[in-house]
């Protein structure tokens, strides 16, 4: 049986949340048993290099940041996505706004994308993303990598000193009753 292929597609422009993402995926994917998996990261200068590694891998899932990821080229004098000219499903996987990255997300639309599959990290990306018409919209909670975290090596102890007088409640709630006005006890 053949592996699917999934490229995680990385473009040097990915924020702090996304990390514990890229990780996620890099853990879980290349280490599952039906999956191919591998880390494609665009050259932004020479993105025909990017295009030639992605066409001779043949994914038939790409996973990018935010719409940063979509590649576009023309097809018969049109401009289109490299997903689907090369007809594999894109993932973008929405960690900001996406009014930030609206021009993208604009061009996808007015192309009329076929195979472009929105994971949200918050709901009021989803409503944006129907709003403007797009139907692939699936919702993932934010998370954290736990490997990512500081371990803690050992327990310490902390030396801690309160400075001040020690006040019983009961005299603090006497002199407030006394200090209220008869309606409000």
């Amino acid at each position: 049986m053949e592996k699917i292929r999934v490229a995680l597609i990385l473009t040097g422009f990915e924020e702090l949340a996304d990390f514990h993402l890229i990780e996620s995926l890099k853990e879980h994917l290349s280490s599952a048993p039906n999956f191919e998996f591998k880390v494609i990261e665009i050259n932004h200068k020479e993105i025909q290099k990017t295009v030639e590694e992605i066409q001779q891998y043949r994914p038939i899932f790409t996973i990018e940041f935010n719409t940063k990821g979509v590649i576009w080229g023309q097809n018969n004098q049109e401009k289109k996505t490299l997903h689907d000219i090369m007809g594999f499903v894109n993932i973008s996987i929405m960690t900001q706004d996406p009014i930030i990255n609206a021009p993208n997300i604009l061009e996808l639309k007015r192309t009329n994308t076929i195979n472009s599959l929105f994971v949200i990290t918050d709901l009021r990306y989803g409503e944006f993303l129907a709003r403007l018409g797009f139907q692939n919209i699936f919702f993932i909670a934010p998370c954290a990598n736990e490997n990512l975290a500081p371990k803690d090596e050992k327990e310490k102890d902390i030396n801690v000193l309160f400075i001040g007088d020690a006040i019983d409640p009961n005299e603090l709630i006497k002199k407030w009753s006394n200090a209220m006005d008869p309606v409000l006890k």
